[in-house]
């Protein structure tokens, strides 16, 4: 279920780490090492996979509706192709913001076996212990994920 109130925001940030990508062919590569890396200094390897999952999701999906929304009246500005990425650590999660100048809202589709595309926020729903967007004034929203960390002794760099 997407929510229209990042619930996690509310709680006290530990840490948190942020990259600007332009929303081109290799974005998802640096967003990838973006929080590979990061996870692994905050030492929650074990949430790596399914937070890359989220994560490249997230950032594939940001990246198209920069394409589309840049094609039209923002295409002059050379920030209309850029999104912002962001982890969170929490005591008990991990989250993700994705941020991109589409104001529009994702949804998840109904589900079809035989559709070849459009399963991508079923997933992060599947994957994640919430997720949702909120509108960022005066332009675009951040579309955020929130993962558990099992382990005790993650996020305690």
């Amino acid at each position: 279920m997407i929510r229209k109130h990042a619930s996690h925001l509310t709680n006290t940030v530990r840490f948190s780490d942020t990259i600007d990508i332009v929303a081109a062919p290799d974005a998802t590569a640096i967003a990838r090492i973006f929080m590979k890396r990061t996870l692994q200094w905050w030492r929650a390897p074990h949430v790596v996979d399914d937070m890359l999952t989220v994560g490249i999701e997230l950032v594939t999906n940001a990246i198209q509706v920069c394409e589309e929304y840049a094609d039209g009246q923002w295409k002059h500005l050379p920030t209309s192709k850029l999104i912002r990425l962001r982890l969170l650590g929490f005591q008990s999660t991990i989250a993700i913001e994705v941020w991109d100048r589409c104001p529009s809202e994702p949804h998840v589709p109904p589900f079809n076996l035989g559709r070849e595309n459009g399963r991508g926020l079923m997933m992060v729903d599947a994957l994640s212990v919430s997720f949702g967007f909120y509108p960022v004034a005066p332009l675009g929203k951040v579309v955020w994920a929130e993962l558990a960390v099992t382990n005790q002794q993650a996020v305690s760099a």
